[in-house]
């Protein structure tokens, strides 16, 4: 299909007519002159390169998202929350969704979601769902991140803060290997 009237934007994407969303909408990503009662949802594609799948053992999505949201990776379905059954373009989130739910990630593991991937270009669509048109607000804000097999079976990364040769290491602070 073509894509040539589709807008880049830089994440996050949406509106809000209160101005709550206003720092997490990247570059060009505020939609309220497109949707705010003109319709409940907008599409995110976004392109990934990975190197090689070789070694990755997992994947997790990192979301903000108001109302609804479905995603997937490559084509295929890989979550979805408060979406409707049937995902037209047509549909609505079946309820609203609490917007200080966005003050933080939903973390999401996707089981075998690393059989998903290829190497080279990889496809993240996500389709976001307000309750209705007339909504105030939409959102939608994403990060893929994939574990490596040396790390450990989805387990992160994680840097250590002081060294510990010959002795157990210390607690370090997680790293993940993100897909953009």
């Amino acid at each position: 299909y073509g894509d040539s009237l589709w807008r880049d934007v830089t994440q996050g994407i949406g509106h809000d007519t209160s101005g709550s969303y206003t720092g997490l909408l990247g570059f060009a990503g505020n939609f309220q002159f497109d949707m705010y009662t003109k319709r409940a949802q907008v599409w995110l594609r976004e392109k990934f390169t990975v190197a090689s799948t070789n070694g990755i053992t997992g994947l997790r999505l990192q979301l903000k998202y108001d109302d609804g949201v479905a995603v997937w990776i490559n084509n295929r379905l890989v979550y979805q929350d408060n979406a409707p059954a049937d995902l037209y373009w047509t549909s609505v989130a079946p309820t609203s969704r609490n917007d200080a739910l966005n003050a933080s990630w939903t973390t999401v593991n996707i089981p075998g979601g690393e059989t998903n991937l290829v190497n080279g270009v990889n496809l993240l669509a996500i389709q976001e769902f307000n309750a209705s048109a007339s909504d105030s607000d939409a959102l939608v804000v994403s990060e893929v991140e994939g574990y490596m097999a040396s790390v450990g079976s989805n387990q992160p990364a994680s840097y250590l803060y002081s060294a510990t040769p010959g002795a157990a290491n210390t607690p370090g602070t997680e790293v993940a290997v993100a897909l953009p």
